[in-house]
């Protein structure tokens, strides 16, 4: 799942959060996996022309 959004103006935040799950069940005992990864990240652009994240 992907969430993004905000706005290129100075001093206004832009925003990208990314979430995703996987699972498998393995073929033998004790082969099965399970990841969650989780990010976020945000932007505001300065009046200078330089970002901060």
């Amino acid at each position: 799942m992907q969430v993004q959004g905000g706005s290129d103006t100075a001093l206004l935040p832009a925003y990208n959060i990314n979430s995703s799950y996987f699972e498998i069940n393995g073929y033998r005992e004790n082969s099965d996996a399970r990841k969650v990864l989780n990010n976020a990240q945000f932007t505001w652009n300065l009046n200078d022309g330089s970002a901060l994240n």
